[in-house]
Parts: C-alpha cells; sequence; structure tokens
C-alpha cells in the first residue's frame, strides 16, 4: 500500500491521516509514488472516494466497469461500489490528490439546499479535465487541505470553513458531471454486470462458488473468470469474500458480537473470516469494533 506524504505545495510539514473512522465527515490524502505494486485490491467502504489523478498511466475498476482515467481528470466512487485501482505498468510517477467524505455530509448539504436535491454522486463519475479545469480543482483541494491541517477538528469555526472550502469543491464536480462534455463512461459487460447483480444478491449463502454461478449463467468458469477480471479487477471468489467482509463491518459497527457477524455474513467458520478479514482490513474484528466505538465517544 502506499504510504500519505506532505503536500509539497502547502508547506504544512505535517502528515495526513490514515484512518476515515477518526477524523469525522471527510479528509484529504494526498500521495506521490515512484514506485508502486497493484497490491490494491478491490474493495468496498461507507465513504465518497474522490481521486484527482495528477500524474501517472492509470484504469479504475468500479461497479463492474473499467475506466481509462486521464492525467488531470477526476473520479468520484460512491459508498458501497467495490473498486480498485490498477497501474500500468510503464507508470514512472504515480501522483493523486483523494477526498473521502461520509454520506451525512452531502445529505445535509442536500437538505439545507447547498446542493441539488438529486445526488449526482450516486453513481461512479468520470471528469475529464482541461489544464485550467486541474488547476482549478488543485486550488480547491490544497485550501481545503491546507485548512484541515492548520487548524483543530474541534474549533466550531475552523469546522464551517472547512466545510465551505469542500462544498465549493463538490458543488464544482456537480456542475461538470452534469455537463455532457466533461463526462466519460466506462467499459463494460454484461454478463459481468448480471453476475454482479446475482453475487450481490446470494453472497451470504456459504454455498456461492464459481461454479454454481457459471452453471446458472450457462457460462464456462474460465471465460468468465477471465471476463470479469477485466472489469473488476479482482476474481469472482475474491469480489464475493470483499461483499461478506463489508457486510460484516457494518454488523459490527451495530454493535452486533463478532461471532454473530461472522455466522451471518456467509462464511462457514470464524477461522477463515478472521484470516480474510485480517488481510483486507489489516486489523482483527475485535480491533476494527474497537475502533468505530472509540471514534462515537
Amino acid at each position: 500500500m502506499a504510504k500519505s506524504q506532505t503536500f509539497d505545495s502547502l508547506g504544512c510539514g505535517k502528515k495526513i491521516p490514515a484512518d476515515l473512522f477518526q477524523v469525522g465527515n471527510f479528509e484529504a490524502f494526498y500521495f506521490k509514488d515512484s514506485e508502486y505494486h497493484n497490491g490494491n485490491i478491490p474493495h468496498f467502504h461507507n465513504y465518497y472516494e474522490l481521486m484527482l489523478l495528477m500524474r501517472g498511466k492509470i484504469h479504475v475498476a468500479a461497479g463492474g466497469k473499467r475506466y481509462h482515467i486521464p492525467e488531470g481528470s477526476i473520479i468520484i466512487i460512491p459508498p458501497q461500489t467495490e473498486h480498485c485501482t490498477i497501474v500500468l505498468e510503464d507508470t514512472k510517477i504515480y501522483e493523486r490528490i483523494v477526498l473521502h467524505w461520509m454520506p451525512s455530509f452531502l445529505q445535509l448539504l442536500i437538505d439545507t439546499g447547498r446542493m441539488p436535491e438529486n445526488n449526482l454522486f450516486e453513481e461512479t463519475a468520470l471528469i475529464t479535465c482541461t489544464s485550467s479545469d486541474t488547476a482549478a480543482y488543485r486550488i480547491l483541494f490544497e485550501r481545503f487541505m491546507a485548512e484541515i491541517h492548520s487548524v483543530k477538528l474541534q474549533d466550531q469555526f475552523s469546522l464551517k470553513i472547512q466545510e465551505t472550502a469542500i462544498t465549493e469543491l463538490l458543488l464544482r464536480c456537480a456542475r461538470d458531471i452534469c455537463n455532457i462534455d466533461t463526462k466519460a463512461e466506462g467499459d463494460s459487460c454484461l454478463i459481468v454486470s448480471k453476475v454482479m447483480e446475482y453475487i450481490d444478491n446470494y453472497f451470504l449463502n456459504p454455498d456461492l462458488s464459481l461454479k454454481e454461478i457459471s452453471e446458472y449463467f450457462f457460462v464456462s468458469s474460465g471465460n468468465l473468470s477471465k471476463l470479469f477480471r477485466t472489469y473488476t479487477g479482482t476474481t469472482v471468489y475474491q469480489y464475493i469474500i470483499q461483499k461478506r467482509l463489508f457486510f460484516a463491518q457494518n454488523l459490527l459497527a451495530g454493535n452486533s458480537s463478532i461471532l454473530d457477524a461472522c455466522m451471518s455474513c456467509g462464511f462457514r467458520d470464524y477461522t477463515a473470516f478472521l484470516k480474510a478479514f485480517r488481510r483486507s482490513f489489516d486489523c482483527t474484528p475485535k480491533e476494527f469494533q474497537q475502533r468505530v466505538k472509540g471514534s462515537n465517544l
């Protein structure tokens, strides 16, 4: 995994926090990597993710579509959408700014009339930018990032300033999403979309497998595996596992016991659940539950 760095143009001199559950409604990251391995496995989360790609050649697989991301462009991933980044081999520098915000914050903007009532971020969106657009977005990011690192989060005036900065950024994104000239659709595959929908409906079944899905859709396991990886960046098996783990996270955040979460999300035994959870989230279910409880204090 890439590590967060200081954002040189701001001179903040501080490392960016790495845990969304501890920083409230939003946070920003700056990354610049000269060596990057595609260890970013497809994953889900319960917040919006926006990435401005400054340098690098990448594709993003999200929701069963594969997007080519031009330098200077923005991609926005909604909550609970399976996605991963695929860095192409000839990439020398992979530089980007990433923003996370919680659905509750977006809903607040809608409820208070600061954002259009129709949620323009409910589907994955790719905003292709001119060089001047990219510069304008970067200025908005820098303003927000400078504010979030220069003041204390408990300062209510500072929180309002941060909200104003991120609201301006999201409003510009919403405007550009409405502009047909700045939108681009990802490549998709009908059979992959249908398989993902099928998994979304039946992932809690412990017997769900590639073989069972292949037989249901009358397609060979080999062909389905190849197509699925092309358009999602992962295997059918890993997609099922990630769906179960995300479901388990929500149960744990809702004070379900660890054993109940394990048995309710489609795993046959606790050992397999524990290994998969630790591998995906770099913590145990108990540590995750303690972290969420701590953030709610």
